[in-house]
């Protein structure tokens, strides 16, 4: 667990602050959502082979969250609570400790990786949510626990098949090694209206929020918003 309340002031992983609103809805605003390279680059990496790392910020200035929650790749989450208060009109300070013990009493998987498999013509072409990939098939996490999502973006090259299969080893806390897959078989059609009839609603959003969000890092972020 990290727990921060302003930029790092101090090296390693000291932080300056880049929030230049002269940037914005500019062609130079999508590097307000870069991370800074370097030392919290190689920390996400190094931690995905070895611990899994929440992020709770309560920022009362700039963070510099582009940069910070990188740490998330290893399967970890962000939890943001601006202008924390214990105590007050609008106290956060419950709302925190519900998030924390929370954080602590969930079951949790360790060292996981995971694998999509599709049959011929079909294949996962990205992947969305906090991963690390060393190369394109293979998604790794430090950890993985039930509110954690990973979205995959399919395509299909030939006539469309309909089984598909996603195979998870992870660790668990009592240090046994496991294999979790599921297989899906899925009816196929070539009417739109059979198909919206049939698809899954919180899927859809999962999947056009992530993706769109995407951009950002590539384009100006009016762009992005009206793309969503």
């Amino acid at each position: 667990l990290s727990l921060s309340l302003s930029l790092s002031a101090e090296a390693p992983g000291k932080l300056k602050n880049r929030d230049d609103k002269n940037l914005v809805s500019t062609d130079k605003e999508k590097t307000l959502f870069h991370p800074v390279k370097g030392v919290y680059e190689q920390l996400s990496k190094d931690c995905v082979a070895q611990c899994l790392v929440d992020l709770f910020l309560f920022p009362s200035q700039y963070l510099d969250i582009a940069t910070r929650g990188m740490c998330p790749h290893t399967g970890g989450a962000v939890y943001k609570y601006s202008n924390f208060q214990v105590c007050g009109w609008r106290p956060t300070g419950e709302h925190f400790l519900r998030d924390l013990r929370k954080d602590v009493e969930k079951p949790i998987g360790f060292d996981a990786i995971m694998r999509v498999r599709t049959s011929t013509g079909f294949r996962a072409t990205d992947f969305f949510g906090g991963v690390y990939m060393n190369n394109t098939t293979d998604v790794e996490l430090a950890a993985v626990d039930c509110d954690h999502a990973i979205t995959v973006e399919l395509k299909h090259d030939d006539t469309l098949s309909e089984e598909t299969g996603c195979a998870l080893l992870y660790t668990t806390a009592g240090g046994q090694r496991r294999l979790r897959v599921h297989n899906l078989s899925l009816n196929c059609s070539s009417q739109l209206m059979e198909l919206f009839k049939s698809c899954e609603t919180d899927s859809l959003i999962n999947f056009f929020s992530k993706t769109g969000d995407h951009p950002t890092l590539s384009k100006k972020y009016r762009l992005t918003c009206q793309r969503l």
